[in-house]
C-alpha cells in the first residue's frame, strides 16, 4: 500500500500503514512523520507547548511556573506556555519557568500588565517572544476586553500632540479637539460642544438649542433677585427685636433706666418737664421759680458772711463779733471785750448759776444777760439791751 502523500497533520491516514504494508515502506513513514511536524510547527526551535504549574514568586508580581518533565533547558522563540494562575498580579509583572532567568510579562503590544491583568484562578497562555512573555488568552478577561476597548478607542482618537488643554467633542461621526471652553459672544445656533457665553456663562447644547448651565436654580438660589438692600425685608424675628427698642428722638421708657454713665447732648427732663438738667449744668425748676442758681443767689443775699455779723437792732451803732480763743468763744461789741461763751465741750452746769441770775463778781466787771426770744439771742450788759444774736440755721 503507498504512503499518503501529505505535508500536514490533517492529511495523514491514521489507518496506514496495515499490518500487510511492505516492511519496505516503514522508513517512509517514519521520513513522512518528521515531515508533517516540521511543516505543522514551522519556525520552531525547542517545544512548541509547556504546560506548567504556578506558583507566586517573591512578590505577587512574579510568576513561577514548573514545567512537566521534560522540562525546557531555555527559552525558545515563539514557544507557549499554558498554566493555571494561583495569585492576582498588582502591576507590572515577571514570569519564569523553573530556574530560569526571570523575563517580562507583558501584553501583547509590548506594554506593561496592569493591576488584575492576571486573575486567580484563571487559565494564561503565553507566548515567548525572544525576550519577553506575551499573554496571548486568559488572564482577566475582563481586564483584557477593557484594555482592548482602550486600545480602540485611542485609535479612534484624533492626534494628540499640541493639544494640550483641549478637550474632546464629537459630531457624532468624527471627533475633533477643541478648547477647553470656547468663549462666545453670541448663542451659536449649531452643537458646538459646551461654550461660554459672555455675560451669561457656561452653556450646553440641549438638542435642539443652547441652554445655561448654571441658574439661580440650579444652585439653590432660585428665590434671589436684584432687590435693593434698602427694600429688602427683615425677618419677624428681627422686627420684634428692633420693636423693643428706644428710638433715638422722642423715646419713652416705661420703667427705670439704670446705667454706669448716662451723658447727654442736650438737656435733661424730669417730671414730665417740672425739672431740667440744662447742657451747662444748671437746674431749672418750677420749685424755685426758675433757675437753682438764682434761687440761691437771692437766699444768700440775705446772709451775712461767717464772722462778719453785723447789729440787728434798728440804730444800734455797735458790732457784735464772736471769736474763739481755741477752748471758748469770746463775745465782742465794737471793740469791748463781753466775755465769752462756755459750750458744752468745757461747760459743768453743776458748777454754773441759772440763766438769768448772773451777778458781778470780785473784780467789779459788768454782769452779762443772755436771753432767748424764741428766734433769736438778745444780749444785756447790767441790763442794757446791747443787740441780738441771730443763729444760722
Amino acid at each position: 500500500m503507498a504512503v499518503e502523500d501529505t505535508k500536514y497533520i490533517m492529511g495523514l491516514d491514521a489507518t496506514k500503514p496495515t499490518g500487510s504494508s511492505p516492511k519496505s515502506e516503514g522508513d517512509d513513514n517514519l521520513r513522512l512523520l518528521k515531515t508533517v511536524i516540521q511543516n505543522s510547527f514551522p519556525g520552531f526551535t525547542g517545544p512548541v507547548m509547556v504546560a506548567a504549574t504556578e506558583a507566586q514568586g517573591a512578590t505577587a508580581n512574579d510568576f513561577v511556573v514548573t514545567s512537566y518533565a521534560p522540562a525546557p533547558a531555555n527559552y525558545f522563540p515563539y514557544m507557549t506556555v499554558a498554566f493555571i494562575a494561583a495569585h492576582a498580579n498588582t502591576g507590572a509583572s515577571t514570569l519564569r519557568i523553573g530556574g530560569l532567568e526571570a523575563r517580562p510579562f507583558i501584553y501583547p503590544d509590548g506594554s506593561a500588565l496592569r493591576a488584575n491583568a492576571v486573575a486567580a484562578g484563571s487559565w494564561v497562555v503565553v507566548g515567548f517572544d525572544g525576550g519577553n512573555f506575551r499573554l496571548i488568552g486568559g488572564g482577566n478577561a475582563q481586564a483584557i476586553y477593557d484594555y482592548i476597548e482602550q486600545v480602540q478607542f485611542e485609535s479612534a482618537l484624533p492626534g494628540m500632540a499640541s493639544q494640550g488643554g483641549k478637550f474632546l467633542s464629537t459630531d457624532g461621526t468624527s471627533a475633533l479637539w477643541k478648547a477647553a471652553l470656547p468663549v462666545y459672544g453670541a448663542t451659536p445656533t449649531a452643537n458646538e460642544g459646551p461654550v461660554y457665553r459672555s455675560g451669561i456663562g457656561p452653556m450646553e447644547w440641549q438638542g435642539s438649542g443652547y441652554a445655561q448651565v448654571i441658574t439661580k436654580v440650579s444652585i439653590g438660589l432660585g428665590n434671589v433677585d436684584n432687590t435693593s438692600d434698602a427694600a429688602k425685608p427683615i425677618s419677624t424675628a428681627t422686627q420684634s427685636a428692633l420693636n423693643a427698642k428706644a428710638n433715638l428722638s422722642g423715646a419713652a421708657f416705661s420703667g427705670g433706666v439704670q446705667a454706669t454713665v448716662l451723658t447727654s447732648q442736650g438737656a435733661v427732663n424730669a417730671g414730665l418737664g417740672s425739672a431740667v438738667l440744662e447742657a451747662d449744668g444748671n437746674v431749672f425748676g418750677s420749685i424755685w421759680g426758675g433757675y437753682l442758681s438764682n434761687y440761691l443767689t437771692s437766699q444768700l443775699a440775705t446772709k451775712q458772711a461767717v464772722g462778719q455779723y453785723v447789729r440787728v437792732a434798728p440804730g444800734d451803732p455797735n458790732q457784735i463779733y464772736l471769736f474763739t480763743s481755741g477752748t471758748r468763744v469770746t463775745i465782742q461789741v465794737g471793740a469791748i471785750d463781753y466775755g465769752q461763751i462756755w459750750t458744752t465741750n468745757n461747760f459743768d452746769p453743776n458748777t454754773k448759776k441759772n440763766v438769768g441770775n448772773y451777778v458781778r463778781d470780785g473784780s467789779g466787771s459788768e454782769r452779762i444777760t443772755l436771753t432767748w426770744t424764741g428766734s433769736k439771742v438778745n444780749v444785756l450788759v447790767d441790763g442794757h439791751y446791747l443787740g441780738s444774736i441771730t443763729l444760722a440755721p
